[in-house]
């Protein structure tokens, strides 16, 4: 596999926020080549670069979806949801802003059930049963 940013070799320029996403992903030296000179980057190289989290061999994509999305099925919802908060939100600001929205956030959190759940899990020394979310 491979992905590429084509845009440089028929003059155009990446818009619809990839001149702004790509550089905060893989830095402004990497995003400007591979915006300026239009190549494109195998899986391995995209990996090593931080532009994607893994990659999954040949025919497999779909179990590895799978066993992730399971994987993240099986977790707290309130908890995901407050980590996605906290990182999407927290590199908006500086990092003392990001600290103090850390404080209430995880402080909100730790009132769940599912925080309630995951000690209790800990301490007994088994895995938690998270219940989902009332609709």
């Amino acid at each position: 596999a491979r992905i590429g940013d084509q845009h440089a070799n028929f003059g155009l320029v990446a818009g619809g926020g990839g001149s702004q996403r790509l550089p905060r992903l893989i830095g402004a030296r990497r995003a400007k080549e591979l915006m300026l000179l239009g190549g494109w980057l195998t899986a391995e190289q995209a990996l090593g670069w931080g532009l994607v989290n893994r990659v999954a061999p040949a025919g497999t994509v779909a179990q590895v979806v799978q066993e992730l999305a399971g994987q993240l099925a099986g977790g707290s919802d309130s908890a995901n949801r407050t980590v996605k908060a906290l990182v999407d939100r927290g590199l908006d600001g500086d990092l003392a802003t990001g600290l103090e929205m850390e404080i209430l956030l995880v402080g909100e959190h730790m009132q769940s059930a599912d925080a309630r759940e995951g000690l209790a899990a800990f301490v007994e020394k088994r895995r938690p049963v998270f219940r989902p979310p009332a609709p």
